[in-house]
């Protein structure tokens, strides 16, 4: 595994997190025992960061991360979220704090790492910023050591811009932004956090599962973040990937790792032997540039 500095908090980060939106399964099925084991492969490989929200499958996510790390004593640093939940949005200061002490006690932790506004687009300007708000609750919440970090997620880039320009976050989270099919968040937002020493994180790298598992379920329901353009671009990375020796979702990886200023990129998964694929495209090979170029030129 390969490290990164995590812009201004300036902790050292495996470049291939773990994410938690799937672990356990797409409908809970997998027991904890399985998907606490996902999560200890995941250390023992040298992943160092993992991300997961109360509404991952419906607060179990987090359950399992916190059976999971009972006796782990290496550094791991933990990301969570406030704003989302199982039954639905709610960004007011007494709500953020109320979901903020329920994941400490599914994460059995007595700090998290990072705290994050869960999809930001939703709260907009006054849900994250205004008085009595999520913002006002998370500085409480590090004024008093029981977060270390604060961190902005979303899918509206110029909210996101406009958040980073602000200096009050430590990192922000994308996703569906910056990947093999798409690169929108690469000139959008990248610059403007590297410029505020704000860490870059990068949620579903394959694009929900476009340039991995779910590529042929996708491709028949066509959801919003499919887009023809997309679509067509997809012969052309499989022929990339096969020249350099990847699978689609490896060259997807291994596309976001060779962005320097990316924090950390965390795909999600329940599977053990995919955590062991995803660390050894960080111990791997980087793409050169002329096929950085060439992907982007699709």
């Amino acid at each position: 595994m390969r490290y990164r500095r995590f812009g201004r908090l300036g902790w050292r980060v495996g470049e291939v997190g773990l994410g938690g939106a799937w672990l356990g399964g797409r409908r809970n099925e997998v027991p904890i025992d399985a998907a606490a084991e996902t999560v200890r492969t995941a250390l023992e490989l040298g992943v160092n960061y993992i991300d997961t929200a109360p509404v991952y499958g419906n607060y179990y996510s987090e359950r399992i991360i916190g059976h999971a790390l009972e006796g782990w004593r290496k550094e791991v640093f933990i990301a969570t979220k406030v704003g989302r939940l199982p039954d639905g949005f709610d960004y007011s200061k007494d709500r953020v704090w109320r979901s903020f002490e329920g994941s400490l006690k599914r994460l059995r932790r007595d700090h998290v790492d990072l705290l994050q506004i869960h999809e930001s687009e939703v709260a907009g300007w006054e849900g994250i910023f205004g008085r009595g708000k999520a913002l006002e609750a998370m500085k409480e919440m590090r004024d008093q050591g029981l977060v270390r970090g604060i961190g902005i997620t979303g899918a509206d880039l110029d909210l996101l811009a406009r958040a980073v320009e602000t200096g009050e976050f430590d990192s922000v989270l994308t996703y569906n932004k910056y990947d093999l099919v798409t690169q929108e968040a690469k000139h959008k937002l990248v610059p403007l956090a590297q410029e505020h020493d704000v860490a870059v994180i990068l949620g579903s790298p394959l694009h929900m599962g476009l340039l991995g598992d779910r590529k042929e379920e996708l491709l028949r329901e066509r959801p919003s973040y499919v887009t023809e353009n997309m679509v067509r671009k997809l012969d052309r990375l499989e022929e990339v990937a096969k020249e350099f020796g990847d699978s689609l979702a490896q060259l997807a990886l291994r596309y976001l790792l060779s962005d320097p200023r990316v924090s950390v990129v965390i795909p999600a998964t329940h599977r053990p032997e995919r955590v062991a694929e995803n660390v050894a495209v960080s111990e791997g090979p980087r793409l050169p540039e002329e096929l950085v170029r060439k992907i982007e030129s699709f």
